[in-house]
């Protein structure tokens, strides 16, 4: 499975962010069903089949997470490929002799503060 693969899934999912409907007395969702997961207009985007009641809780907060830590973690993977290839290349050519050479150093100094920054979408994500 590629990146380019799992990026084509997340973009054709629907928008998020998305949520877990908790049991709410009244509304014909009994929680020993499962749970089922809402986007943001409040439309049913997936269920949960009923299990331990521990179990279907973790499986709904991974599925309805998954909408917004998928893409997240994609722009990390993508931030680490080109910071990767940056320094590859800066060391391989960015001698300090060559007139070019600041310019590779500058250009993986630029991809590691994308890395970087991407690295802090992820640590903020709920």
């Amino acid at each position: 499975m590629s990146l380019k693969t799992i990026k084509e899934r997340a973009d054709a999912a629907t928008p998020g962010g998305w949520h877990r409907l908790p049991y709410r007395e009244g509304t014909g969702f009994d929680d020993r069903m499962g749970a089922v997961l809402m986007d943001a207009d409040a439309t049913p985007v997936a269920y949960t089949a009923a299990r331990s009641l521990g179990t279907r809780q973790a499986d709904a907060a991974f599925i309805a997470h998954a909408r917004q830590d998928i893409p997240a973690l994609l722009r990390v993977a993508e931030a680490a490929a080109l910071y990767r290839t940056a320094m590859a290349v800066a060391l391989e050519y960015g001698d300090s002799n060559d007139p070019h050479g600041d310019r590779l150093w500058d250009a993986a100094t630029s991809t590691g503060d994308a890395l970087t920054r991407a690295l802090d979408e992820l640590d903020a994500l709920p």
